[in-house]
């Protein structure tokens, strides 16, 4: 009978699948480290690109940072001139105020044009406080600072007209009275006129 050894067959073949085997492996793994590798790019560029972006969203935060702070300061001297403008408008008006104050006032002293003694009283001191006026002065009677307090009353500007105090005197043979009278002031509204 012939005798074949079959031994060496087997070992070869247990050999070649182990060949075949670790070659496999070896070529998961090759593939295993490509695919990573890829994803690992992929991913470190997907990073860089989202830092780019960061950067560039801090360098317009940072612009518009400094904007925000350039308009809050226009805002801030805008408001300053503002101020200023009504300042001024206001000094303007108040001006204007005080001489309508001086024109009324005038018009309200009591005038006789037949009597001997046109004006029958002098005024001695006008002070204006706010919308505080205080008037004191002198007349030759009673009836003049009535009418005195009267005109002034009728006045658009002169409101709430009170005599603080009458003083009977008298010097080098000459009765007079002091006065002392407050008021308020208020300008009158200015109507509008439709067109």
């Amino acid at each position: 009978m012939i005798r074949i050894n079959f031994l060496p067959v087997k070992e070869k073949r247990k050999e070649e699948e182990i060949r075949l085997w670790l070659i496999l492996s070896g070529l998961v793994i090759v593939v295993e480290v490509i695919v990573l590798s890829l994803v690992y790019f992929h991913y470190r560029g997907k990073i860089k690109e989202l830092i780019n972006k960061e950067n560039i969203i801090n360098k317009e935060i940072a612009d518009l940072q400094k904007k925000i702070k350039d308009v809050q300061d226009f805002e801030n001297k805008k408001k300053e001139v503002e101020q200023k403008l009504n300042v001024i408008e206001a000094l303007a008006q108040g001006r204007d105020l005080d001489v309508i104050l001086l024109d009324e006032l005038a018009k309200s002293v009591p005038y006789n044009p037949e009597s001997r003694i046109k004006k029958r009283i002098q005024l001695k001191s006008f002070s204006k406080k706010g919308s505080l006026i205080t008037i004191k002065g002198i007349s030759m009677d009673q009836e003049s600072i009535a009418l005195f307090i009267g005109n002034l009353e009728k006045s658009d500007y002169y409101k709430s007209v009170i005599l603080r105090g009458v003083t009977a005197k008298k010097e080098k043979g000459i009765s007079y009275f002091e006065f002392d009278l407050n008021a308020t002031v208020e300008e009158p509204q200015k109507t509008k006129t439709g067109g």
